[in-house]
């Protein structure tokens, strides 16, 4: 779908063309990228209880939500995770290699934008992240640590999906609250990545067509408009 100010419409097939084979570049760059050295004593320091296992998968978890972004088709996304937002947020600290990052993977800068700011519901945004990894390569290999990385690192008010909205999400649902609210409440630091198009991802401020806005606590923010 495609986001405009009447709301969603249905992309042409040679919108999707085009899309999927910007998705399936970006898709290639992200698996193949080598993150800076540094980034992940940075990230330890986020996370001091992580053990060196799960810092591998927190890199892993990194990797898998820069996939979804590359595959995202101008919707927007929800981050499913606090631990890979943290290691998102020290990675924009250092603006230049991240802008190279950005350029390279999708085309453009990926901006942050506050969850307060966007107009899609959360859980909408969570189930499209769904999707998006589902539409990539590696998501027709293989499930996504992203869905439970917080609760199996044990984080105080753990993002992530349950099982019945997984499910809720593939066959395109409602998307249902968890038992308990739904997955993430109570954390402010939760991220977006807007959808592109006019009048879409409410806040976000990335260029072109193939915009982004990625949300997240703590203001961090880099160059770009």
């Amino acid at each position: 779908m495609l986001f405009g100010r009447r709301g969603p419409r249905r992309l042409s097939r040679i919108q999707i063309a085009l899309l999927q084979r910007s998705a399936r570049r970006g898709e290639r760059y992200v698996v193949g990228y080598e993150f800076p050295d540094y980034l992940w004593p940075r990230v330890e320091k986020r996370l001091p209880e992580a053990s060196a296992a799960e810092i591998e998968l927190v890199e892993r978890g990194l990797r898998e939500w820069f996939v979804c972004c590359a595959c995202r088709f101008r919707t927007a996304l929800g981050m499913p995770s606090r631990a890979v937002d943290e290691a998102w947020h020290e990675f924009i600290l250092d603006t230049r290699t991240y802008s190279a990052f950005c350029q390279a993977a999708f085309g453009e800068y990926l901006h942050h934008t506050p969850d307060e700011a966007m107009r899609t519901p959360m859980g909408s945004a969570l189930g499209e992240t769904v999707r998006a990894w589902d539409r990539s390569d590696a998501g027709r290999q293989e499930e996504s640590v992203l869905w439970n990385l917080d609760e199996r690192l044990g984080l105080d008010e753990p993002l992530g999906i349950d099982e019945t909205q997984l499910a809720a999400a593939r066959a395109r649902s409602p998307y249902p609250a968890a038992a308990a609210g739904w997955a993430g409440a109570g954390y402010v630091g939760a991220c977006f990545v807007g959808g592109g198009g006019e009048g879409s991802g409410g806040g976000c401020s990335g260029g072109g067509d193939y915009s982004g806005g990625c949300g997240g606590g703590g203001g961090c923010g880099g160059g770009g408009s």
